[in-house]
């Protein structure tokens, strides 16, 4: 396992240095910004030779000359930077999205979706505003400051140059610091950022249940109180950066009078030379100024990329997964031994035992908060828990996370739909399949019908809000069974469907996937005599198991579970 921020650290180079040619990119940046610089400054002291009408023919066509030299070569170094940025934002969204997948279900969760994809859009942003700011300003300026320095030493004595080099370091040092406390209060604002992104995306999710109870102020107002810790913060950062401009005139004013003073008191310079000294202090004022404000710029932005809010958080090391035993095919029978899972100090899961056999069709139930999704999310491997469970002879921490999940086929009680057409969504599971393939499958499923009417084609909107709840169960129970997993892990899968469609679907398992292995978590007890075998849970426990006629003879727990549920139901 390595720590988040780890991986952080070392990705920022990767992802510049992943992009092609990125190796003779960037030097070649360097040197065009070098030549540019080194004209720029000569043409500025030209300038000011042609307002005193000193330059003949010959010089002006020097002039004219180096000027469009000087606007070539900041053409070919923006092409070159725009470039290098624009690739160097595609490795970003990569890498970004795998070190967010490859957190631990549990973090995940934990950190919420509105703060991941917050996180995600701000610190490819920040990527893209680092490096151009980098390539197209910081680096430049500071090779022209180089430049300026080189010529300004040219006219002033080496105490002159210590004494304002001083002054200019002291300054330059202190509002470093300043700069640095600055940029650190990003990670107080991102953190607020963060939690105003969440409220706000539990707020769009929610719409019609909003809508519906008319708390679209109440909401607001909770939105604001959120926003209120992110307004203090940034009001401090604004500030601040206001505080380092007026430090940065100042420091300015003090080496530029510190070079006057000097001058005129302490040493013998023409006119003409005093002039070219204020001329290129000037320049110099310019220079440092936006050196200065890059400074923070690019100090803020690089701790935007790094700063995820999530410092702690471990994932999953690619190498050590790769280390890991590859199941290709679940083909015998699985092994859950003394489970038990905690959240905090609560066990949600206690000492569970059993074994799944291939081919079984098993019903998982019981009350409400029994551990039933948590033990089929612990068979998943979504949660880290004590005691085994054993895939074909292999316990689970010891297999490869994709070759195991390769193996699943997975259905939540949220009906998980992408924002395309159901056709995209169906072979979601396993995009290679053709259309042809589908339909088929489809057909078998009695659901070629509802589809061909809805439009294979048709998109479902954002969450698949343009289709009723019984659809959406069904473009996902079909999109599952089509990615051609052993083991079928359902989390009420069929809870939006009446009780023949419920059943047909059942059956259909039975017939048509024979060797498939099913683990369904069941909400209609009416169901629950079409299963080979009951999973009975109360309070974390498996109370009991065994066939539907066995349980409800022998198994007291189950019985009256199952009396009451069939009176709630008739109550309905």
């Amino acid at each position: 396992m390595a720590k988040f921020k780890d991986r952080q650290g070392r990705s920022l180079f990767g992802i510049l240095f992943a992009v092609p040619n990125a190796t003779a990119a960037v030097p070649t940046i360097i040197a065009v910004a070098v030549a540019a610089s080194c004209i720029s400054l000569y043409t500025s002291s030209q300038e000011g030779v042609a307002n005193n009408l000193g330059l003949g023919t010959a010089g002006m066509l020097l002039y004219a000359t180096l000027k469009l030299l000087h606007s070539l070569l900041e053409y070919v170094n923006s092409v070159l930077a725009t470039d290098l940025v624009a690739k160097s934002y595609q490795n970003a969204v990569r890498v970004f999205y795998d070190e967010y997948s490859n957190l631990k279900y549990v973090d995940f969760m934990r950190i919420g979706v509105g703060a991941i994809q917050c996180s995600i859009t701000r610190r490819s942003g920040a990527l893209i505003k680092f490096l151009r700011i980098l390539t197209l300003r910081f680096v430049i300026n500071l090779i022209y400051l180089g430049v300026i320095v080189s010529r300004l030493a040219l006219y002033i004595s080496l105490a002159t140059f210590a004494k304002a080099g001083g002054v200019l370091l002291a300054f330059f040092l202190a509002l470093s610091l300043l700069q640095i406390r600055r940029a650190r209060l990003r990670r107080l604002i991102n953190d607020a950022t963060n939690k105003n992104s969440q409220k706000l995306l539990d707020v769009l999710i929610n719409y019609e249940r909003v809508r519906s109870y008319c708390n679209e102020e109440t909401e607001l107002m909770k939105y604001r109180v959120a926003m209120d810790e992110m307004v203090y913060y940034r009001q401090i950062y604004e500030v601040l950066y206001v505080l380092i401009a007026y430090f940065t005139t100042v420091a300015f004013l003090m080496v530029f009078v510190t070079i006057y003073y000097s001058l005129n008191y302490h040493e013998r310079i023409s006119r003409i030379q005093l002039e070219e000294v204020i001329f290129t202090s000037f320049k110099m004022n310019n220079v440092v100024v936006s050196i200065l404000q890059d400074m923070n710029s690019v100090y803020t932005s690089y701790f935007n990329f790094t700063a995820s809010g999530i410092e702690d958080v471990q994932v999953e090391e690619a190498e050590a997964d790769a280390a890991k035993f590859r199941l290709h095919r679940l083909t015998d029978r699985i092994d859950v031994i003394n489970l038990n899972l905690h959240f905090g100090s609560s066990r949600v899961l206690k000492n569970v035992n059993c074994t799944i056999r291939r081919g079984e069709k098993i019903a998982v139930c019981g009350p409400s908060s029994a551990g039933k999704t948590v033990f089929l999310r612990t068979v998943l491997g979504l949660y880290p828990y004590r005691g085994a469970v054993i895939f074909d002879g292999y316990e689970q921490k010891q297999i490869q996370t994709s070759s195991l999940l390769a193996n699943i086929g997975y259905i939540s009680q949220e009906t998980q739909i992408f924002d395309t057409t159901i056709m995209d969504n169906l072979k979601m599971g396993e995009s290679s399949l053709s259309d042809e393939h589908v339909m088929k499958c489809c057909k078998l499923f009695r659901l070629h019908g509802l589809f061909k009417e809805l439009g294979y084609d048709t998109p479902v909107g954002s969450l698949g809000n343009r289709l009723s709840g019984g659809q959406k169960q069904k473009l996902v129970f079909m999109r599952t069974l089509l990615k051609a997993a052993p083991l079928l892990l359902l989390d009420q899968a069929t809870s939006a469907l009446d009780i023949q469609t419920e059943r047909f679907f059942l059956e259909s398992l039975r017939i048509y996937l024979e060797n498939v292995t099913v683990l369904a978590s069941v909400k209609n007890v009416l169901v629950l005599p079409d299963f080979d075998r009951i999973f009975y849970f109360e309070e974390g426990r498996l109370a009991a198991e065994g066939s539907f006629d066995t349980l409800l003879s022998d198994s007291v727990d189950f019985s009256v579970f199952y009396k009451k549920s069939l009176s709630e139901m008739n109550k309905m």
